[in-house]
């Protein structure tokens, strides 16, 4: 997504900006100049900043997965606001996210099914992985990390038993001397 997108860049020699082709680690610019337009485009709600919302939101990925499969119709005797949604999870029930996702909206090119629980799902992974994008490099450091402390132990397990067994086994022998108690002032023998 932030590859399709132009991004200003510093100056080149000139000091003139330029703008270039954005790289998959750029940030994904907004969609709307200020807060205004977007208000405006939402129902005077202001949309939420989708860039860390599993770290933040209480139960995370699952939290969302809920709200995005909860948009049904509002059950008998409920009350919702014009202008509102029914949604099963949200607090209070009442939200202006409708339903947007529907069987059938993605094309994907591997035969997986296109169905709301499987877009969901890949919604739910991408959020996941915008939050930290370096989160799977963090794990495979902490992977060799944790072999190379197990390496470790047992490099020094190997060196306990086997090289500092002589000093383990040895016997340690203190011999008295011949005049030991005496003091070095008696001159009687």
């Amino acid at each position: 997504m932030a590859e399709e997108c132009k991004y200003t860049d510093n100056p080149d020699d000139q000091g003139e900006m330029f703008e270039c082709m954005g790289k998959l680690t750029d940030l994904i610019p907004h969609p709307y100049t200020n807060e205004e337009v977007a208000q405006a485009a939402n129902s005077r709600a202001l949309p939420s900043d989708l860039s860390l919302i599993t770290n933040v939101q209480h139960g995370g990925v699952n939290y969302i997965h809920a709200l995005l499969t909860g948009c049904t119709n509002a059950p008998a005797g409920v009350d919702i606001k014009e202008g509102l949604n029914y949604n099963l999870y949200f607090p209070r029930g009442s939200i202006t996210m409708v339903q947007n996702i529907f069987d059938g909206i993605i094309k994907y090119e591997d035969e997986i099914p296109n169905t709301v629980l499987q877009i969901i799902k890949d919604v739910v992974a991408f959020l996941n992985w915008a939050t930290e994008p370096e989160f799977d490099d963090c794990k495979k450091i902490g992977a060799k990390v944790a072999l190379l402390f197990l390496l470790l132990i047992f490099i020094a397990l190997w060196i306990k038993c086997n090289r500092w067994h002589i000093i383990k086994s040895c016997k340690i022998m203190f011999n008295l001397p011949i005049n030991w108690g005496k003091s070095p002032f008696d001159k009687s023998k």
